[in-house]
């Protein structure tokens, strides 16, 4: 028997939610991609997904489609929502900041990496597994966290 999540993980990521679609509706298309017809019991047709124009649901999880290698402007728009001051050229170049003060374009680049480095947590090329999730989530008790954990 053939497990199709890898399969469908695969046309969202490629084709997003609407090609998907046109997978699961299509049976010619889903019997090229299962090697067996889209009716059978353990086909796309049978994944139990809700596909709208911006994601999937499946078993009451929300997924969305996320390009795998972040934009430019994806990311200065992460930076900016992170420091407003960013979007606004020179904005740390003024002497008001003091000491703190390493300039617009070095606090930029820095923020600039922190993005991509969350944004590759998002996609899954950081730390994260899911396998470990439960290790993640237990560091943030409250007990983890007064222990200094």
């Amino acid at each position: 028997m053939i497990d199709e999540r890898p399969v469908l993980m695969a046309v969202l990521h490629h084709f997003g939610p609407k090609g998907l679609k046109q997978v699961i509706d299509s049976v010619p298309e889903a019997e090229a991609i299962l090697g067996k017809p889209a009716t059978s019991p353990s086909s796309l047709a049978d994944a139990n997904l809700k596909i709208s124009q911006t994601g999937v649901t499946q078993e009451g999880v929300e997924y969305v489609v996320v390009r795998k290698d972040a934009s430019d402007g994806l990311l200065m728009s992460m930076a900016i929502r992170y420091d407003h001051g960013l979007g606004v050229p020179g904005y740390y170049d003024q002497p008001v900041f003091g000491a703190e003060n390493v300039g617009h374009q070095k606090r930029l680049d820095a923020t600039m990496r922190a993005m991509r480095q969350l944004h590759e947590e998002v996609v899954g090329a950081g730390f994260y597994h899911p396998d470990r999730e439960a290790d993640y989530r237990a560091m943030t008790s409250p007990e983890a966290l007064e222990a200094g954990v």
